[in-house]
């Protein structure tokens, strides 16, 4: 007798589906796009087609590497994101999206360096705190969290695959539309229904 999935199980599936599918969509576009080529004729790690393969990957990653986060910030802000890491770093160092320091691709990336990324990359106005010192890993977090892009949860935590593709996809929607819905539960004490 085949034993059947629980429905949350089945429902959870379906949803990181969507959502891969929804930001595939969101940030490669509809129309198939030919692969571009680098320096040595070699074809770009991630275009067109692959993005939805890398960020299916990625989803069901424990961790994610500081090599994938900055591939996928390299597509979220439309920057080329073939070629080696050392490339990626330096064009996302360019645009001020990386902070400056040493880099490991295999590092897992922590949920301020992400914040950080995003907060960089979506171009997010910041408090007085970050106004006034600049952007750091930790008030970026916090900007992030207080606008809904990030969940609650310490600066030196590793960041997981399903949550690097959902932060991915509110700073897509974010750079789209100048807002954020947010958790409105959260905004009303948890459990209270929201008026």
């Amino acid at each position: 007798m085949p034993t059947q999935q629980p429905r949350c199980t089945r429902r959870l599936a379906t949803g990181v589906a969507a959502l891969t599918m929804a930001l595939t969509i969101g940030l490669v576009g509809c129309a198939p796009r030919k692969p571009s080529t680098i320096t040595g004729g070699e074809t770009a790690a991630v275009d067109g087609d692959n993005s939805a393969a890398f960020l299916d990957r990625v989803a069901d990653a424990k961790s994610v590497t500081l090599n994938d986060a900055v591939t996928g910030m390299c597509l979220l802000t439309g920057a080329e994101a073939g070629g080696d890491f050392a490339t990626r770093v330096r064009l996302l160092r360019g645009r001020e999206v990386l902070a400056g320091g040493a880099v490991d691709a295999t590092a897992p990336v922590t949920r301020g360096q992400l914040a950080y990324m995003v907060y960089q990359a979506a171009d997010v106005p910041g408090g007085v705190i970050l106004t006034l010192t600049g952007p750091s890993e930790r008030y970026c977090l916090r900007e992030l969290q207080y606008r809904g892009m990030m969940t609650d949860g310490l600066a030196n935590t590793p960041v997981s695959g399903m949550e690097y593709v959902a932060v991915l996809t509110r700073a897509k929607t974010y750079m789209q539309t100048g807002h954020i819905r947010r958790n409105r539960s959260r905004l009303y004490g948890g459990g209270m229904a929201a008026p």
